[in-house]
């Protein structure tokens, strides 16, 4: 995703929150849908307001969709299993996914015990990007997350 994807992405954001629009809920998501309901009234005031091209609208508001539907699941089996879902955001320069135009975001999705140290996070994204985890520096917040502390006493939630 791109400078202004991100840009549109967080204007819409933005004007969903400030007028308490849910897209997780009816009439944006159905049980049976696997892709949203815009009413074409919504995209047209984004699109306006925003000043976004209207063709571009539906697919930001997908995203986020998929995105809020993603955070209610990872939270249910939070509470259900005691596992956790946390997306990894990677950079640095050997990054190959970063290259690729398929990829929108060079991201992954682990899940960890809260209870587990910080190396087992360490080891669990080093395994699911295929690198040393010797190689790897996590950071949350603006912290370095210290391998021999247990996540919860880190603020990772």
């Amino acid at each position: 995703m791109d400078s202004a994807e991100n840009k549109w992405t967080d204007k819409i954001r933005e004007k969903l929150n400030k007028e308490k629009i849910k897209l997780w809920l009816p009439p944006y998501t159905t049980e049976d849908s696997k892709f949203g309901n815009y009413p074409e009234g919504l995209v047209s005031n984004l699109s306006q307001e925003c000043g976004i091209p209207p063709e571009l609208v539906p697919s930001v508001l997908e995203r986020l969709r998929c995105h809020a539907l993603d955070k209610l699941a990872a939270r249910n089996k939070f509470q259900q299993t005691g596992l956790a879902s946390l997306r990894v955001k990677v950079i640095g320069e050997n990054d190959q996914r970063r290259a690729s135009k398929d990829c929108e975001s060079p991201c992954t999705t682990v899940e960890i015990g809260l209870c587990e140290k910080g190396q087992s996070l360490k080891d669990k994204i080093g395994q699911s990007l295929q690198v040393s985890s010797s190689c790897l520096k996590l950071i949350t917040s603006g912290h370095v997350i210290q391998d021999d502390q247990i996540l919860q006493q880190q603020k990772i939630k």
